[in-house]
């Protein structure tokens, strides 16, 4: 049986429709989404007609293709085809990244002193994190919004994935292009390298008297 993950970020706003061979593969799937989206699984007549009741079934059909049409005959039909412009529609699904799981749940233990890499991105637990976006950019009543709200100017990384973060997030949020987040390293930390530096200093040249 196949399955149909519906993706889109907006409310059916040019939706993206993936296929799986099962619905545990459409359910990894869509872990490896970008975190802004949302997905519906739909595997049957049962589950269009659970996951987009009412008027959203047809707001759907439109959504995916060109022919429009203002109502359905009756509910049964509507179903049978809106599945069928899904199946039409689908595009083989991506699959997740073993390691962006592991590195979640890596993450939610995180402590003190830990390294957080990713996409070319690393972060220790000491770095610094200020908040660019003036509002929180994610979509109300989605995960990544209430993790968003998490952020404080001057926290730090581990404090962030102490608090319930996690280091896709973090990755996510700091990326070009989107610059919600900047993460930086400590200030402490440059002046205490200045301290010591000077210390070996004062030591060398008071070896050398």
């Amino acid at each position: 049986m196949t399955f149909y993950a519906v993706a889109y970020r907006d409310w059916l706003v040019e939706p993206a429709v993936y296929r799986y061979p099962d619905r545990p593969s459409a359910m990894a799937g869509i872990q490896a989404l970008p975190e802004d989206l949302s997905a519906r699984i739909v595997g049957s007549e049962e589950d269009l007609d659970r996951e987009f009741p009412a008027k959203s079934l047809l707001e759907l059909y439109n959504a995916l293709g060109q022919d429009q049409t203002e109502r359905f005959s009756d509910r049964a039909a509507g179903l049978r085809r809106t599945l069928n412009r899904i199946a039409e529609q689908a595009t083989p699904g991506p699959n997740p990244e073993p390691k962006v799981v592991t590195k979640r749940k890596e993450a939610k233990v995180a402590t003190e002193g830990t390294t957080h890499r990713g996409r070319g991105a690393t972060y220790t637990s000491d770095m610094i994190i200020y908040v660019l976006a003036d509002k929180n950019p994610k979509r109300p009543g989605t995960a990544t919004f209430e993790r968003f709200k998490l952020y404080r100017t001057g926290m730090t990384v581990g404090e962030f994935i102490k608090a319930g973060g996690l280091n896709v997030d973090l990755i996510w949020d700091a990326a070009e292009g989107r610059k919600f987040i900047r993460i930086e390293k400590p200030a402490t930390s440059a002046s205490n390298e200045d301290e010591a530096e000077a210390d070996t200093e004062q030591l060398a040249e008071a070896a050398a008297e």
